[in-house]
């Protein structure tokens, strides 16, 4: 077991747009341990603070892009980005949003169009 290092405050934007009108952030406390990424901390929330969150989780090694958000304000994979200190983290911009960090993807907008 791996020994937390310190805790970290994560806001997030959340943003159901079936239930909302516009996105808010929520805020977590999330204890790190060396060598967590900014998904382990995404899924840390889910699993220990809020199932309701979503988000993308595919390879955790930065082999595809179905992870990209931004954290404090750069865009990045959330499976290699090193979790350090406190963190923002929203969805891609110039993206609609389906849920929480989950966006419409190109391939997701190709295939609905064709139906």
């Amino acid at each position: 077991m791996s020994k937390t290092l310190k805790n970290i405050t994560v806001k997030i934007s959340r943003f159901n747009p079936g239930i909302q009108k516009e996105s808010s952030f929520a805020s977590y406390n999330v204890p790190i341990t060396a060598g967590m990424s900014v998904l382990d901390v995404l899924d840390y929330i889910y699993s220990n603070l809020d199932s309701s969150l979503s988000y993308y989780s595919s390879c955790h090694r930065g082999y595809d892009s179905c992870c990209l958000v931004v954290v404090n304000g750069k865009i990045t994979r959330a499976c290699t980005t090193p979790a350090i200190d406190d963190l923002v983290i929203e969805p891609m911009r110039n993206r609609k949003v389906l849920k929480d960090l989950v966006v419409e993807s190109d391939i997701n907008a190709r295939l609905t169009k064709k139906k």
